[in-house]
């Protein structure tokens, strides 16, 4: 499974640390959620690239973003399947 990591910058990381516990997880929420959209664009047009007689475009169709949540390691985690 892919994975993204995401190295903030000290002055990012000084400003997430200044917002409550709760703004801080909407912000990672919606953070994730936008790299994952992105993620599942760039798999769809993978998708749309294979050249194949008995490819319908199901897979493309139905291809989508889990709900957002904490991951075993404590990290604000999506998938794309």
């Amino acid at each position: 499974m892919a994975e993204i990591k995401i190295r903030t910058s000290e002055e990012l990381i000084r400003k997430l640390e200044r917002l409550s516990g709760e703004q801080a997880d909407e912000v990672a929420k919606r953070a994730v959620y936008v790299g994952a959209g992105f993620m599942a664009e760039k798999v769809k047009e993978s998708l749309r690239g294979v050249v194949s007689e008995k490819a319908t475009g199901d897979l493309e169709k139905s291809l989508g973003i889990t709900p957002i949540k904490l991951n075993r390691d404590g990290d604000w985690a999506a998938k794309i399947g």
